[in-house]
């Protein structure tokens, strides 16, 4: 079981042995305004039971606001129409760092991560830049993701639409800070300078090759679909 159990004050997801049934009149030594406002946003399970984590719970039984709490303002924005759309190997490509985990299966039918996390920063204007921009190559491209160039195994293999990761690129340059920098490529295959042979494989490093050496970089490799 995954963690499939909502907690009605900070609305994370959590396993069962985290959260406990929610009882609203265990809470009642709190202020009147502060209960208010920390329940201002419950959220009820499919089945019609409410749960709270064990953290807003030990919280609430001090008489003190969780600090988690939806009310704070700490909940996640609805993700646009711009980005919904995007599958996962699209987000990876307009994402301005790409973590890497190890997991390994374990004896109980569950996973755990080995190693240390790695968080690798991404160009997405060096990604953009070798994308196919003709009308007859940018429907659809199979593309597989690597961490480094000198690894034999990809990460994610999947098919993308360059023109929809165009778009959203766009779309974020407009909406988001973290993107005025993104310089939108000549969309004319000649400038971009395009090959147009029937195979097209590409290899991207968002990172120098300085770096790549010293703790590796994404790499991205395209094969254009007829």
């Amino acid at each position: 079981m995954g963690p499939d159990f909502v907690c009605t004050v900070c609305h994370r997801m959590m396993y069962s042995p985290n959260v406990v049934s929610f009882d609203r009149k265990k809470y009642s030594k709190g202020t009147p305004e502060m209960l208010q406002n920390t329940f201002r946003h419950q959220y009820e399970c499919p089945d019609g039971t409410e749960w709270i984590c064990l953290t807003c719970n030990r919280s609430l039984k001090r008489s003190n606001a969780p600090v988690m709490a939806k009310a704070n303002g700490l909940g996640l924005e609805t993700i646009p129409p711009k980005l919904e759309c995007l599958n996962e190997l699209e987000l990876r490509l307009i994402s301005l760092r790409i973590p890497f985990m190890k997991m390994v299966s374990l004896p109980s039918c569950k996973q755990r991560a080995h190693e240390p996390a790695v968080n690798v920063p991404s160009n997405v204007d060096t990604v953009v830049d070798v994308l196919p921009r003709l009308p007859s190559q940018c429907e659809l491209i199979a593309l597989k993701l690597k961490r480094k160039l000198s690894y034999k195994d990809h990460y994610m293999y999947q098919y993308v639409r360059p023109t929809i990761v165009m778009n959203s690129l766009k779309w974020l340059k407009v909406k988001k800070p973290l993107f005025k920098s993104f310089n939108e490529p000549a969309t004319d295959g000649a400038s971009a300078g395009i090959k147009c042979e029937e195979d097209m494989f590409l290899r991207v490093n968002p990172i120098s090759r300085r770096k790549e050496n010293e703790g590796g970089g994404a790499v991205f490799m395209a094969r254009e679909v007829q």
